[in-house]
């Protein structure tokens, strides 16, 4: 989670934590200049590898698990048909209500190889 820098004489904000706001559960926090300083909203998943010999980063995923609520229900249904494995028939995950929609963003650097899900 980014922040903007305080003013000098300005207390610091804590560091992020998202596992703690996850854990805490606040779900209506107001945004600052845009930016949800805690909540769930603020809680993200930050996964990433990287190349052993050199050490350079290959793989980095960013999910947002509680992007947003969806704006009319303040809930959506979750399990869509999903595939088993090869040859055998589509199962059906039980539908229960979920009130938020999550979002996720990677990137993959290989070689001369640069992908990544962000569009400018």
């Amino acid at each position: 989670r980014l922040r903007a820098l305080p003013r000098p004489g300005q207390p610091r904000p804590p560091p992020a934590d998202s596992t703690n706001e996850y854990i805490r559960g606040h779900e209506d926090v107001a945004p600052e200049d845009g930016i949800y300083p805690s909540g769930l909203r603020s809680a993200l998943v930050l996964v990433g590898a990287y190349e052993r010999r050199s050490g350079c980063p290959v793989l980095g995923v960013i999910n947002e698990p509680f992007f947003r609520r969806d704006p009319l229900t303040q809930r959506y249904q979750h399990g869509q048909p999903r595939a088993g494995g090869s040859g055998s028939r589509r199962a059906e995950r039980p539908r229960c209500p979920r009130r938020w929609h999550g979002r996720y963003h990677w990137g993959i650097s290989w070689g001369e190889e640069r992908l990544c899900s962000l569009r400018p």
